[in-house]
This record gives structure tokens, C-alpha cells and sequence, in this order.
């Protein structure tokens, strides 16, 4: 950028030197410079706190992945269990309806 731009952005109206104007630039120079340095370190910041958050996530994921795998599990054995009680039911059922047959036998017999 040409000196004479330096001096008409930053509002300057007397005509100055080019020593001025480069003194001038270069803390404006200098500014920036420090402006963006603490943006890169608040980038950096940023950056560090995504990777620990995303470490949360995928540790509490992980987490959750094997509750459900046990969850899951759980699911199996009960269905399982509830199969076995239907089993019984039908077999108890079944066992039931024979007596009855049977109790009616016994009470024609003994009528």
C-alpha cells in the first residue's frame, strides 16, 4: 500500500513526510499484527476446547454404545424368560383342561 493510501485511510489531511508516513505504517503495521497474533491464539483456544469437547462426546457415545449393548442383552433374556412363562402357561393350561376332562369322568361315575 503507497504511503500517500496509508495517510488518506487513516484520515490524515496535512501532507506529511515519507518518514512520518512510514513510522505511521508501520504501527498500523504493528497493530494488525498483534490484532491477528491474538486471534491465532484465540483460534488455537477454540481449536483445543472442539477436540476436548469432541473427546467428551465420543467417550460419553462410547458409553452409551455399550449400555445398550447390555441393554440389549437384557432384552434377550427376558424375551426369553417370557417365552419359557408362555410355555409353562400352555403346559399348565393343557394340564388343567386333562383334569377337568378327568373330574368330569370321575363325577359321571360317580352319579
Amino acid at each position: 500500500m503507497s504511503l500517500r493510501r496509508v495517510a488518506e485511510e487513516a484520515g490524515l489531511d496535512e501532507p506529511h513526510g515519507k518518514v512520518t508516513l512510514s513510522a505511521f505504517r508501520i504501527r498500523q503495521l504493528r497493530t494488525e499484527y498483534i490484532l491477528l497474533k491474538r486471534l491465532r491464539i484465540e483460534s488455537e483456544g477454540r481449536v483445543k476446547e472442539l477436540i476436548q469437547t469432541n473427546d467428551e462426546i465420543s467417550r460419553s457415545g462410547e458409553r452409551i454404545k455399550g449400555k445398550v449393548g447390555v441393554l440389549e442383552g437384557e432384552k434377550k433374556v427376558i424375551k426369553r424368560t417370557v417365552a419359557e412363562a408362555e410355555e409353562k402357561a400352555k403346559k399348565h393350561s393343557e394340564e388343567l383342561e386333562a383334569l377337568k376332562v378327568k373330574l368330569i369322568e370321575m363325577e359321571k361315575r360317580i352319579r
